[in-house]
């Protein structure tokens, strides 16, 4: 019946208990079945049954349990915008210790809640996340790409569509597929990667799918396979283990980080600003895209593109500006995926006509 294949796709195992969200009339408990014995369960709503049948999460937060995972050694309890750590005593007395994690973030789906070795990967109500021992936030490329989650934005993809996104882990590639809706889409319609060796996003192109999954094959090698609402499952053709599934082509998700505007001060304080300096780390390949905007602007009067590669980015790169301004604000971003880890910054250099230098960290 519905009831039974809920609680299926909601059980995690947890200290040789199965625990499992079930019933609507207590939308803050998890119930345990009989430790050894996961076909075991307590009496429905009553409360009454076997040994320590049912936890209570929270009951007068207002909200719902969203989500069951196990990390760290301990059952992780999400919510609509909070998660709660349980943790096992061994005590008869006090058999459960629940604590609200650090962080003002929720479970949007239980099924996107993957173990990676960075923490609990999850799809938070701000975007993909990161529970990692009492603390969660959003990741720090989530941050480059929160437009995409922001449900303000004209870009975002449809959370409102994705309660029901699945997550699968291929730990050989290092790689989390997850299904999310485009905007506008009321079903999971494409897929978003995410490399965290890398630490990189990026979106699948031809994979139209609502459900994804790793399954090994014959010599247990992990292969992916997606499914839509049309009844139709895939299995991708290409099974090396280097490769990030390049038969469905990838579109990367740009990248970037944007400086507050650096005030000039008063009229008299503005000078030509000539060169611009920029020190970083020196990566494999690509190249970082500096957009310049003045003068409170949002459209960037100019962009700027260096070869990461170079030794001298490790020295500072001068480039040349040759503008007189109010205020400067910089945009930096990268649009290559491919073995680059986005880009790493170390200081910038202004120098105008009038003056030596200003160095900002």
């Amino acid at each position: 019946g519905k009831k039974a294949r809920l609680s299926t796709r909601a059980m995690r195992s947890y200290m040789n208990n199965s625990g499992k969200l079930l019933f609507p009339n207590n939308p803050s408990r998890v119930w345990f079945s009989e430790q050894y014995a996961p076909q075991v369960w307590g009496n429905g709503d009553s409360g009454t049954g076997i040994q320590g049948d049912f936890l209570d999460i929270a009951v007068d937060d207002g909200e719902t349990v969203t989500g069951l995972a196990v990390s760290d050694g301990a059952l992780l309890v999400g919510k609509q915008s909070r998660i709660y750590r349980v943790d096992y005593t061994g005590n008869a007395a006090d058999t459960w210790i629940v604590r609200q994690v650090h962080g003002q973030l929720g479970v949007l789906s239980n099924w996107s809640m993957q173990v990676i070795p960075d923490g609990l990967f999850f799809l938070s109500n701000r975007g993909p996340a990161i529970c990692y021992g009492t603390y969660s936030d959003v990741l720090p490329q989530t941050r480059l790409i929160q437009n995409l989650f922001d449900n303000t934005s004209a870009e975002s993809f449809d959370l409102s569509s994705m309660i029901y996104t699945v997550a699968c882990n291929d730990t050989t590639r290092n790689q989390i597929l997850m299904t999310i809706s485009s905007p506008g889409v009321t079903i999971r319609d494409r897929v978003l990667s995410y490399d965290y060796e890398q630490k990189m996003f990026g979106l699948y192109d031809g994979y139209q799918a609502n459900y994804v999954a790793i399954i090994g094959d014959a010599n247990g090698f992990p292969v992916f396979w997606y499914g839509n609402l049309s009844g139709e499952v895939f299995k991708t053709i290409n099974t090396s283990a280097s490769a990030k599934y390049v038969d469905g082509g990838i579109t990367p998700i740009l990248s970037s980080y944007s400086t507050p505007n650096l005030d000039f001060g008063d009229p008299a304080s503005w000078a030509q600003t000539d060169f611009l300096y920029i020190n970083g780390k020196v990566q494999s390949s690509g190249n970082l895209y500096v957009d310049l905007f003045s003068n409170n602007s949002t459209t960037s009067f100019r962009t700027i593109s260096i070869d990461q590669t170079l030794a001298q980015f490790s020295i500072g790169i001068p480039v040349r500006v040759g503008a007189v301004m109010q205020n400067l604000k910089l945009r930096f971003r990268s649009v290559d995926f491919t073995g680059v880890s986005g880009f790493e910054l170390h200081w910038l250099r202004l120098e105008s006509n009038e003056s030596s230098g200003t160095r900002m960290g």
